[in-house]
Parts: C-alpha cells; sequence; structure tokens
C-alpha cells in the first residue's frame, strides 16, 4: 500500500523523532502505527529577516509534509528561536544557550503565529507554545515573558484555526517530584512523612543510578532540599510553575508535562495537575530512561533489556490512557547512543539504527498499544501499589505489577470466556468460573472479555 493512502487506526498517542531523524516518517508509520508525529518549528527559520517572507520551505515544512503523507497528524511546537532581527540573539547552533528568547516585537510574533497557523488550517489538532518553558536550555525569559509570549500565541492561533487545542510547552519530568511534593506540605494533602518518601519513590523508583540527582538520593535531603529558601526549587521552579498556572492554564486547552519517571508515579502526577489547573492533561514527551548496555549503535541493549523496556512501554502507555492523558508523544523513537549526549544514553528507542529499520520488542508493543487503546480513555480499577489496572469501555482491560503476581478478578457478566494478550503479543484463553474471571498478573497484559456487551466491574 503506498504510504500516500496509508490509513491509521485513530489513536491518541504519537513519537518525537530525533533532531535530524534517523527514521522517514513513512517507516514510523508502518511500524508503530502513531497518530502523531511531534515537529519543531522555528519562526528564526521560517523568517529569518524582517523583510522576508514566511518561507513554508524550512525543514519543519518538510518534515510536516513528510508525516501527513505518511497518513500521521502533526503536533507541532512553536519556537520563537534565535535572531538578531527577533531578539537580538544569532548564536549559532550547538551554542549553550536557550532555543528560543523573548521577542522584541510581540506583534510581529503574533502576526508570524497567525500566518503559519492559517497556512496550515485544519492540519493541527494541537499546538504548543515553546518546549520546556521552564528550561534554560530551551526559553531564555522569565515566566512572564512565557505567559506573555503565550497569551500572544493563543490569540493568534485561535484567529487562524478555531478549532486547534493550545497548550503549554510541557514542564520538565523533573520538578514534579518535588514540586507536587511541596504542594501536599503546605495543604496538609498529605503527611510530610509520606510527601517525602513519595517524592523519594519518584525520583528513584525505575531509574539507572546514573541519572538520579545525588542531591535528592534520600527522603531527608528531598525534605532539606523542599525547605531550603536559596533552593533552585524555591528561588525558580515553585514560582515559575505558580505562574504558568495561575497566569495561563484558564487560557490554555490543555496542560502539557513531560515525565521521564516511573509510570507507577503518572497517576499522582496526572491527577494533580488536572486538580491544580482544572484543565485536561497531555503529554508531547514521555519515554523510560533504561541505560545502555552498551554504546554500539547496532545492539546497545541486551536481551533482557529490550523485553524490560517492551514491558515498561505496556505500562507507561496503559497508565496514560487510563488515566485520561492524550495525547501521548513518546521521545525517542530511534535514539543514536551518543555518548555525547547524556539523554541518548538513558532513552529508550522503539526501533532499531539504519539500515535495519526494524521494530524493537518496544516497539512492537508500542504498535499493539496504539491499536488496541486508540482513543478510549480508562477508568481506573487500582493504582497500586501493587496492582494497576484500568478498564477501557465494556470489555477490555489492562493491568500491570511493581513486583510479585497479584490477582485481579472480573465480573464476567454472562460471557463464558476471555482472551489474555501480553505485552510481547502472547495470547490465552481463560474460562468463568462462578460468574467471575481470575487473571494472575504477572506480567503486563490486556485482558478481552468475550462477547461483552455492557460495562463490568472489577474487584481486585
Amino acid at each position: 500500500m503506498p504510504f500516500l493512502t496509508l490509513v491509521l487506526a485513530a489513536n491518541l498517542f504519537g513519537i518525537l523523532p530525533n533532531d535530524p531523524p534517523a527514521l522517514p516518517p513513512s517507516t514510523v508509520a508502518a511500524a508503530l502505527h502513531p497518530q502523531y508525529y511531534r515537529v519543531s518549528v522555528f519562526w528564526s527559520d521560517e523568517q529569518p529577516s524582517p523583510g522576508s517572507a514566511i518561507s513554508f520551505a524550512t525543514k519543519a515544512d518538510s518534515a510536516i509534509a513528510a508525516a501527513e503523507a505518511a497518513g500521521m497528524r502533526v503536533f507541532p511546537s512553536i519556537y520563537v528561536g534565535r535572531a538578531t532581527w527577533i531578539n537580538g540573539h544569532n548564536e549559532p547552533a550547538g551554542s549553550h544557550v536557550a532555543a528560543s528568547y523573548p521577542p522584541s516585537d510581540l506583534n510581529a510574533y503574533s502576526n508570524f503565529v497567525r500566518t503559519f497557523v492559517a497556512h496550515y488550517a485544519g492540519h493541527f489538532d494541537y499546538v504548543a507554545v515553546e518546549n520546556e518553558e521552564n528550561s534554560s536550555l530551551y526559553w531564555g525569559g522569565t515566566a512572564g515573558d512565557y505567559v506573555q509570549l503565550a497569551k500572544a500565541a493563543i490569540d493568534a492561533i485561535h484567529a487562524a484555526d478555531p478549532a486547534a487545542r493550545i497548550t503549554d510547552g510541557g514542564i520538565v519530568s523533573s520538578v514534579w517530584g518535588t514540586v507536587i511534593a511541596k504542594d501536599w506540605i503546605l495543604k496538609g494533602t498529605r503527611s510530610r512523612t509520606d510527601s517525602l518518601n513519595w517524592a523519594y519513590g519518584y525520583f528513584t523508583d525505575d531509574q539507572p543510578a546514573g541519572s538520579i540527582d545525588p542531591r535528592l538520593g534520600t527522603a531527608s535531603q528531598i525534605g532539606q532540599y523542599i525547605d531550603d529558601p536559596s533552593s533552585t526549587l524555591n528561588v525558580q521552579t515553585w514560582p515559575f510553575v505558580n505562574t504558568v498556572f495561575d497566569q495561563l492554564a484558564p487560557r490554555l486547552d490543555a496542560i502539557n508535562f513531560h515525565f521521564y519517571q516511573s509510570p507507577r508515579y503518572l497517576p499522582d502526577v496526572a491527577g494533580w495537575l488536572a486538580q491544580r489547573t482544572g484543565r485536561p492533561v497531555l503529554s508531547n514527551e514521555m519515554s523510560l530512561r533504561i541505560a545502555a548496555d552498551q554504546c554500539d549503535p547496532s545492539a546497545p541493549f541486551s536481551a533482557a533489556t529490550l523485553d524490560r523496556m517492551a514491558q515498561l512501554v505496556f505500562d507507561y502507555l496503559s497508565t496514560a490512557r487510563g488515566e485520561a492523558i492524550g495525547p501521548v508523544i513518546w521521545f525517542s523513537i530511534d535514539t543514536v547512543c551518543d555518548p555525547n549526549r547524556i539523554a541518548d544514553m538513558y532513552n529508550a528507542s522503539l526501533l532499531d539504527q539504519p539500515p535495519a529499520n526494524s521494530s524493537r520488542p518496544s516497539g512492537l508493543t508500542y504498535a499493539r498499544m496504539a491499536s488496541t487503546l486508540e482513543t478510549t480513555p480508562g477508568v481506573r480499577i487500582s493504582a497500586g501499589p501493587a496492582l494497576f489496572a484500568w478498564q477501557y469501555g465494556p470489555s477490555l482491560f489492562a493491568a500491570w505489577t511493581t513486583g510479585s503476581p497479584q490477582t485481579l478478578t472480573l465480573n464476567a457478566g454472562g460471557s463464558a470466556t476471555a482472551t489474555i494478550t501480553d505485552y510481547a503479543g502472547s495470547t490465552s484463553t481463560i474460562n468463568a468460573a462462578g460468574g467471575t474471571f481470575t487473571v494472575t498478573v504477572n506480567r503486563p497484559l490486556f485482558v478481552r472479555i468475550n462477547g461483552a456487551g455492557r460495562r463490568r466491574t472489577a474487584r481486585h
């Protein structure tokens, strides 16, 4: 089938490739079946001088065309970028400066955003304003500068394409452990001990040792960090997050968060964000961290590590949709294992490197999740600490555990059989007994009750 006419099942999963992508979008679409393909758009690239017309001919526009030809929808992140005429910054690529700085002329920025989005009207379901706005790697302004920029972008995007849903750039994963713990302590939502233990788990569970900040290596250290008025949390992060949430969230269609911690913390983070902002929650950058067994692009991971990655992909994606997070954009699909890039040592790719381009076990699991869950949000059955389980629609369930096998009991509702499909695609059939199905959850798995026509409650 030509990729131009490839029909993908509607779902709320997407991917973010490396820059530059190692694999063509057509290969990605055929292997993974994502609905969304994230693309970075820079004003400074599209309009390098004040008198020039917007080119619509940059690498971003080429990526948009290629993704759409492969049957995917583009989820753009629109950056200001760096250009002398835009903000006085013209540092070359690779400089240790922010990707974007506040524009000198907000009206000119608004005109660019309006013109660019109007050119692609109807093509974008979601648009993100910048990327990781609280990170100095990406945003060179203050929280107030970002709020001002985002409000201008919101007005411009709505004028150009009223159907497009707008989100922020996605605050970085590392802040939520201390931000949420501090909020719980201040409000009395949880005890100080529980809050600090939760934050400790947030930073350490399912994380490679080399990726853990040694300053946050114990619950006691986290408590000292939260209490220290001079800590980065209290001087920068806490004010930044609250400024964005208080001044910008009511104008956004969804709150965007980036997430690299253990999937067992997704329910708490998503729930806290939704409660704090009153907005739906999505993630245009989510992944797991696993250290490469060797930095060999042809085989960076052992068979055991590849299997663990596949299980974790199931855990992340089933939990994300179970908690109504969506879209969910996975990063990365094509890690190149460059030892000079620390992130590349921990981000888990879904596909092997060229020329193989074949799906890793994690890629096969990703495709299975996208095809199975589609757009259905879940209803929580259990969110830990040992068993995690959700129900999607009348007959589909997903479950995984953090350790020893757990038992999931489902009401049969008159059905005689159910099909179990695990994270690797292995299937088996179980029979109802006494009006219930009893499932031993010893690996990540789906349960589909055969012939089900109404919603069933579950017990565990």
